[in-house]
Order: structure tokens, then C-alpha cells, then sequence
């Protein structure tokens, strides 16, 4: 899925994607991770203009997930977020009213 939401916004000067959410949560690995030792996970949604249902779902909507090395802190700025360890890109599987 990534690399056909690259190939879109690199080759296609109409291709449209904008931000509408993102939210920042502890990430536990499975819960291995407690306390002061998670990391920062961000989360963007993006709603896209394509018809590709392989790069954005039947309903239009990327995720993507940004993994920081820092350790989550419940205060925001106190949140390491200097080193991206990790990105993930997931779309959503099926429209909202048929979920």
C-alpha cells in the first residue's frame, strides 16, 4: 500500500491528500512497553482523492502511524519526538455505514 501512495503523489500533479485528524498515544508493544518506558506513537488521517481503493480503502481514509524513539510523557511538551523510528501507512478496510 505505501509504495502505491507514493507512486500517486509523485506522479500525479492532481493527486489531492489532506490531513483532517491526528492524535499521539503511548505505544506498548504488545504490552511489553509500561509506564514511563512506551514510546510515542502519531497518528495522521488523511482523507485522499483517488479512486484506487488499494491506496485508500472504499471510503478514502490513510493512516499514518509515526513511532518516535522518545519515551511517552503524559505532558506534551515534554515528549521526545526528535527521532522517527518507525512509519507505518494502513487504509481503512470498508465505508463507515457498512462497518
Amino acid at each position: 500500500a505505501i509504495e502505491s501512495f507514493l507512486s500517486k503523489v509523485e506522479q500525479e500533479e492532481e493527486f489531492i491528500a489532506a490531513v483532517i485528524g491526528f492524535n499521539e498515544f503511548p505505544h506498548t508493544h504488545g504490552r511489553t512497553l509500561v509506564g514511563s518506558n512506551r514510546e510515542i506513537v502519531r497518528e495522521y488521517w488523511f482523507e485522499v482523492d483517488t479512486g484506487d481503493a488499494r491506496i485508500a480503502g472504499q471510503d478514502g481514509f490513510v493512516i499514518l502511524h509515526v513511532h518516535f524513539a522518545g519515551k511517552w510523557h503524559e505532558l506534551r511538551d515534554q515528549r521526545d519526538r526528535s527521532t522517527i523510528s518507525q512509519i507505518n501507512i494502513r487504509h481503512t478496510a470498508r465505508r463507515e455505514e457498512d462497518a
